[in-house]
């Protein structure tokens, strides 16, 4: 496959890459929940059968579909730790690869399970695999990327899209990415980092579509390898919930709303197809806004603590614009080149970490304390604002190197926001490098 200009490159990076990971990682995350409560799936697995029977054995059978629901997400842990070992040796692209071979195999046992067992092993390699892919794809596009058209690139909106349909669609996805990894190039600064400063320029070249001999993808190279030479030696040593609401629509409807029949499954199906929609928001308000207004929680503490379907609704509006994009987001532009795959590992691991936990122990707290359970999540949103407005710089439009000095340079953590404040804001290569070029004559 050959792209003939930047823009076609980068619309191959998003089309091919981009998009069905995070398809893969919304769908598989949020879709087996409602499967699970399908009549044809309840014969087939009755030991997490939480529909037809009550009482201690409720109990039970609802602790054993929370564990099943949950082991993707403690695989995916798992999967995205891995990644600061793998994401640097084998570079981003074979990594890449890598996560899409896991996620294809997991989808192929799970879709074809007729027991239990298969179904949850299939569902622990498909976890490994979307944990590699929730890190490395968003390091690889952040790396690749263009200044001012980071977060656009780097979305998520695949929260929506017979039982084993829905578990055999996702394969196309892995399939594509599999076949699409090595036809796109590698990241320049993974490339830079390991001393191939040729391939690495090529890659400039192509991502700009520009001449490899063009002055100004001379001056970029350059600037990046002047950036990670003078970057002092860093190792792993110095690095000291809302998916309740997409995971466990369906039961939510059921068990807290009473709902009945089919309209459980109508009125969760509108509502993630709605929060799908609301994902768009994020796309235009994440270059626009910038990365801290948009990590801001919004209406979320005040939408938790009801469990009306409007709220719901709300809910899924708010969440999208800044929690969808700005967790995966955030962490490759503030990470600095050296620790950028290996902090990501470790913030996506965090994110798959409180995944499991939630989607564990759900199950049981909503048959237990009700709408109370949702105070917790509401009591969080309430602290990030605080938390974000003081310490998280703003990176639209920021070169990552520029950033990485920011971090480096700043006396204390109170600094860290005002300076970044002062950093000039580029758009393109162009714009920034032939600045570059200019002062140094």
């Amino acid at each position: 496959m050959m792209f003939s200009s930047a823009i076609s490159l980068q619309q191959a990076q998003r089309l091919f890459i981009i998009a069905p990971a995070f398809i893969l990682y919304g769908y598989n995350q949020a879709g087996l929940s409602a499967l699970l409560t399908l009549p044809d799936v309840i014969r087939l697995f009755p030991q997490i059968d939480t529909v037809n029977i009550h009482g201690a054995q409720e109990r039970q059978n609802s602790t054993l579909k929370g564990f099943i629901n949950a082991t993707l997400m403690l695989r995916a842990l798992l999967g995205a730790l891995s990644c600061s070992v793998i994401g640097d040796r084998l570079g981003r692209r074979m990594t890449i690869f890598v996560g899409s071979c896991c996620a294809a195999l997991g989808q192929i046992l799970q879709c074809t399970a007729f027991s239990l067992a298969q179904s949850t092993v299939g569902r622990i390699i498909l976890g490994l695999g979307v944990g590699q892919l929730s890190v490395i794809v968003p390091v690889w596009q952040a790396e690749c990327s263009s200044t001012g058209k980071r977060g656009r690139q780097v979305i998520t909106s695949g929260i929506f899209i017979c039982w084993r349909i829905p578990l055999v669609s996702p394969i196309l996805f892995s399939v594509v990415i599999c076949l699409s990894t090595f036809t796109l190039p590698e990241s320049p600064r993974w490339l830079v980092q390991r001393g191939r400063i040729s391939p690495a320029t090529e890659a400039l070249a192509a991502l700009n579509n520009m001449p490899s001999d063009h002055q100004l993808i001379r001056c970029e190279a350059a600037r990046i390898e002047a950036s990670l030479s003078n970057c002092p030696a860093i190792s792993l040593r110095d690095l000291v919930g809302g998916n309740t609401i997409s995971i466990y629509t369906t039961t939510i409807f059921q068990d807290n709303l009473h709902l009945q029949g089919d309209i459980p499954f109508i009125v969760a199906a509108s509502a993630l197809t709605w929060k799908f929609l609301c994902s768009f928001l994020s796309f235009a308000a994440v270059d626009r806004l910038g990365r801290r207004w948009i990590l801001l929680p919004g209406l979320q503490p005040f939408c938790l603590p009801l469990t009306a379907a409007v709220f719901i609704f709300l809910f899924n509006l708010a969440y999208p614009i800044g929690f969808l994009e700005g967790n995966f987001l955030y962490c490759t532009e503030v990470a600095p080149a050296p620790l950028r795959a290996v902090m990501s590992s470790i913030s996506t691991a965090n994110h798959w970490m409180w995944n499991f936990i939630i989607t564990m122990v759900t199950p049981v707290a909503l048959s237990t304390i009700g709408w109370r359970y949702y105070i917790v999540f509401a009591a969080t949103c309430a602290c990030v604002p605080l938390v974000v407005l003081l310490f998280f710089p703003e990176t639209m439009n920021r070169d990552l190197e520029l950033i990485d000095g920011v971090f480096r340079e700043a006396p204390t953590i109170w600094d860290i926001v005002p300076m970044a404040r002062k950093l000039p804001q580029h758009y393109n290569l162009s714009a920034r490098v032939r600045g570059d070029c200019e002062k140094a004559g």
